[in-house]
C-alpha cells in the first residue's frame, strides 16, 4: 500500500504557467507537449520535462553572472574586422520559445535546445556583421552596425522555427588596443584644436569689446565737448544779445535826454549849477546869440 502511494505521488507532476512539458518514455520523446496544470507520468518508465516558454533576454557582458530562467548572462562576443583585428561587443537579444515546438526541439538536439538554437546564431551573425568594418571606422559607424546585426538576426531567426526574435540592442563596442589609444589621440587632438579655437574666438570677441568700448568713451568725450561748446556758444550769444540791447536801451535813453534838453531848459540848468555853487548869477544883456553878460555885478 505504501509503495502504490509513493508511486501515485511520485506520478503526479505540476507544469506551471509560463512552461510546457516534454514527456519521454522508455527513452522515447513523444511530440505532443504537456500543457501547464496537473500531469501524471508512471516513474522510472517516463519522464518529465519542464521547458520555460516566457521571453528570454540574453545579456552579453564583460562579466559573467548567475541565470535565471528569464535572463541568460553570456561573455562578450568576440570577432575580427576587415583586416583580422580583434573587436568585441555587448548584446541584448530577446527571443521568444514556441512552445508547441519543444518536444520537437528536445527531440532535435536535447537539452541544448537554447545554446544550439539561440546562442550560436547570435554568435555566428556577430562575427558575420563585425567582418564588415574596419575597426578604425566602426565606432562612427556604430547605428549602421546595429542595424546591421539587427538585420542579421532577423535573417537567422526567420529559419528558426522553435525561438522567434523579439528585440535586440547594441549595449558597447569594444576595440583593439592599439587602435582604441590611437583614437583618443586622435580624440585629444580634436579637443585640444577645439580649445584654442574657442580661446581665440573669446580672444576675438574681447577684443571686439574693448574696441567697442573704446568708441563710446570717444563718443561720450566728443559729446561732452560738444555739450560745453555749445554751452559757451549759447552763452556767449546771450551776452552779445544782453549788451545788444542794453546798447539800445542806452541809445534811447540818450535820444530822449537829448531830445528833451531846449536852449530854455539848458539855461535853467545851469543858472541852478551857479546857484548851488555859491555864485550869483550873472546879468544877461541881449538876445539870441548877441549877448553880454555882466561879470562884475556883485562884486564889491
Amino acid at each position: 500500500v505504501v509503495l502504490a502511494v509513493a508511486t501515485m505521488f511520485s506520478s503526479i507532476h505540476i507544469i506551471e504557467t509560463g512552461n510546457v512539458g516534454v514527456k519521454s518514455t522508455m527513452g522515447q520523446i513523444e511530440r505532443e507537449e504537456l500543457n501547464p496544470g496537473l500531469n501524471f507520468a508512471f516513474p522510472i518508465i517516463s519522464k518529465i520535462e519542464k521547458v520555460f516558454t516566457k521571453t528570454i533576454m540574453v545579456n552579453y557582458t564583460p562579466e559573467q553572472k548567475p541565470d535565471s530562467q528569464e535572463v541568460y548572462y553570456e561573455r562578450s562576443l568576440k570577432g575580427e574586422d576587415k583586416t583580422g583585428l580583434e573587436m568585441g561587443i555587448d548584446l541584448i537579444v530577446e527571443v521568444n520559445p514556441q512552445s508547441d515546438q519543444m518536444a520537437d526541439m528536445f527531440i532535435e538536439v536535447g537539452r541544448e535546445g537554447l545554446t544550439k538554437k539561440v546562442l550560436q546564431p547570435i554568435r555566428g551573425a556577430a562575427r558575420k556583421v563585425l567582418g564588415q568594418y574596419n575597426a578604425e571606422s566602426v565606432m562612427s559607424k556604430r547605428k549602421e552596425v546595429e542595424n546591421s546585426i539587427q538585420t542579421e538576426l532577423e535573417n537567422v531567426f526567420a529559419k528558426n522555427e522553435y525561438f522567434t526574435l523579439v528585440n535586440m540592442q547594441l549595449k558597447k563596442i569594444y576595440l583593439p588596443p592599439k587602435v582604441q589609444d590611437a583614437i583618443e589621440r586622435v580624440q585629444l587632438a580634436k579637443q585640444d584644436a577645439a580649445s584654442k579655437k574657442e580661446q581665440i574666438v573669446a580672444n576675438k570677441a574681447l577684443a571686439q569689446s574693448q574696441v567697442e568700448l573704446a568708441i563710446g568713451e570717444a563718443n561720450a568725450v566728443r559729446e561732452r565737448a560738444q555739450a560745453q561748446a555749445d554751452s559757451v556758444l549759447i552763452n556767449a550769444k546771450a551776452r552779445a544779445e544782453a549788451n545788444i540791447i542794453e546798447s539800445e536801451a542806452q541809445a534811447k535813453a540818450n535820444d530822449t535826454i537829448s531830445a528833451s534838453l531846449t536852449p530854455t531848459l539848458i539855461q535853467q540848468n545851469t543858472v541852478e549849477a551857479w546857484k548851488a555853487g555859491g555864485s550869483s548869477v550873472p546879468n544877461f544883456v541881449g538876445s539870441d546869440s548877441q549877448f553880454i553878460f555882466d561879470i562884475n555885478k556883485g562884486k564889491k
